[in-house]
Formats: C-alpha cells, structure tokens, sequence
C-alpha cells in the first residue's frame, strides 16, 4: 500500500485494495457531518473520464450505532465512527489500518444482532477529508482544482459545504428543507 499522500487540493488520497475491488484503488476519504450521525465513505480519488456515468463512492464505511452515541469531534480535534466490517466491507478495517488512515481503538466492539462494529479513530484532520455539496451533491476530488467552501454559519459539528455560492444561495432559499431554517441551530 502506498503512503498517505496529499492531492495538490489538498484532499488526502490513499492507495487500498479491498475484497470488493479488482484492484488496488486510488481513494479518499469522504465525510458527510451531522453531530452525532456522521457518516464516513471510501470514495474514488479521481473518476474515469471514459465513464460518464462512474460514480465516486466505492463504499459506505460506518454506521449508526444508536445505542453507543459519537460526539464528533473528539477534544482533541479527531472523528470517530463504528465501522462496517461484514459484508460489501470485508477487510476493509485491516486495509485502511495499513494505510494509516484510521486505527483501531482500544474497546470491545458494538454487538448489534449478528454483527459487531469495532471503534475506528481517523488520523487525518477534518481539512484532508473530501466533502459533499448540500445542493448537488457532488463530491469534492483529488483532481477538483478548488475545494468545497463551507457555510460559515453551521456549527462545528453540523457543517455544510458547497460547490459555489451559486449552490449555497440555491439551498439557502429552495433545499430541502431549506438551509437557512436549519442552519446555525
């Protein structure tokens, strides 16, 4: 695996081979804020310009464990997620370990039914991590030119990024629902 790498966006890209993948993958991060409810993804790190139709998400990494709450972020400025590991994600907790991009902690997994979700703290700050348009929904790349702005209004833990203040005005006044009923709450 190669060593963490920083994109010239600044997007902090990785290279990891999974069960799901035929071969090893260039990657991302990608995070997705929502206090207690963020959601971390393994996202492509640039998509195939032949393929009009690929789509950057290679895999949803972690899951809501309501029983066991994260308050993101951790005081020291890290994220935490309980992280799928049957399934789709298979190996995936072992691989993105080597890569350095996530460790494991130190305590017992989360049993939910037949499944357990072990404790992964990211090592990589918040900055490195792609993020989502709240408009469009398009994701950030490592081969974007510019990055995502955010809204300046959001709490810390609650943000929303945009593509451009086009996107931002839009979801401002016709989101759903609109970003300035729920913003800054």
């Amino acid at each position: 695996m190669s060593a963490l790498e920083l994109a010239p966006n600044g997007l902090r890209k990785f290279t990891v081979k999974l069960p799901i993948l035929p071969e090893p993958e260039e990657c991302t991060l990608g995070v997705q804020l929502s206090g207690e409810n963020s959601q971390f993804l393994l996202l492509k790190a640039k998509l195939r310009e032949e393929d009009p139709y690929d789509s950057p998400l290679l895999t949803r990494l972690s899951s809501v464990v309501t029983s066991h709450p994260i308050r993101n972020p951790e005081p020291s400025g890290n994220y935490t997620f309980y992280i799928k590991t049957y399934s789709e994600n298979e190996g995936a907790l072992e691989a993105l370990v080597s890569t350095g991009i996530i460790t494991a902690e130190s305590v017992p997994p989360v049993k939910q039914g037949f499944v357990e979700f072990p404790l992964v703290k990211v090592t990589i700050p918040l900055r490195q991590m792609a993020k989502q348009c709240g408009n469009c929904e398009r994701w950030e790349l490592c081969s974007d030119d510019a990055r995502m702005k955010v809204c300046s209004k959001c709490r810390d833990e609650s943000k929303t990024w945009y593509c451009d203040t086009d996107c931002q005005m839009k979801h401002w006044k016709e989101g759903y629902p609109p970003h300035k009923r729920v913003c800054g709450r």
